[in-house]
């Protein structure tokens, strides 16, 4: 190849390096302060990436696939190969599928999970891959109701469920129900069991209440009134159930058409 290709080629990647951390910093500009939520598009399967408004980052649920690092390329910068906390709010596979690729490619300072297992071969090869990163100086962590963890910045996560030892529970039993606060506004993720939104709905009623629900598809017309979101964010592939969405006057939107990012400051919550 002539030298002249060769210093053209080394000339425009380091442009496009250059343009691309300019627009990086000109979006960590913007949202400086915020604390914004992104639903990925991992398919038929949970993946939300979350930046609090002092920087750190949060995988919840990975997708059942690796699909999960091309949609966390997308809303992180490309050199950036840390994660501050994972969670996996049940060992299904359409949740933790992704999350042995993630902290295969990611340092990962901080792993929460619930108590309750799973046998499928995406469980496995995630707690596989949760020891390995153990032995790295990654921290677990066992979650159940009453726990909350600070994320700085005034962020909190809020565990709603289980609200007991979950080790003997089915994954589906046991899972997470957790709940993000910042300022006045919240987001609610729930884990996929009609059984578990009916029971935490009898346990706090309308404190449940948050701007934006990660739903399933197949949640209860009680679960969902108590919420009342403006906002349930449903995965590519789920059928939302009009007793629960469409008379409670629910926004509903789907990963279908790509990530769905929302932007908190602290007083109300907006799409992007």
């Amino acid at each position: 190849m002539p030298r002249s290709i060769v210093i053209l080629t080394s000339v425009l990647t380091t442009l496009l390096l250059i343009t691309g951390l300019i627009w990086y910093a000109a979006f960590r500009e913007d949202h400086r302060g915020n604390l914004t939520v992104s639903f990925l598009n991992v398919g038929q399967g949970d993946a939300i990436f979350v930046q609090t408004s002092n920087g750190r980052q949060i995988l919840i649920d990975g997708g059942p696939d690796d699909s999960v690092l091309r949609q966390l390329g997308a809303v992180m910068p490309f050199y950036d190969r840390s994660v501050d906390l994972v969670i996996a709010t049940a060992q299904m596979p359409a949740k933790v599928g992704g999350l042995t690729d993630v902290l295969a490619r990611y340092d990962v300072s901080t792993i929460v999970r619930s108590a309750a297992r799973s046998g499928s071969p995406q469980a496995q090869s995630f707690d596989g891959a949760i020891t390995n990163a153990e032995q790295q100086g990654t921290r677990l962590f066992v979650l159940q109701r009453g726990q909350t963890i600070d994320l700085g910045g005034g962020t909190y996560l809020e565990t709603l469920f289980p609200d007991r030892d979950a080790s003997g529970m089915s994954a589906s039993d046991g899972c997470l129900v957790l709940k993000l606060l910042f300022g006045r506004t919240a987001f609610l993720f729930a884990c996929g069991s009609g059984a578990v939104e009916t029971y935490v709905a009898t346990l706090d009623g309308s404190k449940l209440h948050a701007d934006v629900l990660s739903a399933t598809g197949d949640d209860t017309e009680l679960f969902v009134g108590f919420v009342s979101p403006q906002f349930a964010v449903i995965p590519c592939g789920a059928n939302a159930s009009p007793s629960a969405f469409s008379r409670l006057d629910v926004q509903t939107v789907d990963t279908c058409n790509g990530t769905v990012t929302f932007v908190s400051d602290g007083q109300i919550v907006t799409r992007e």
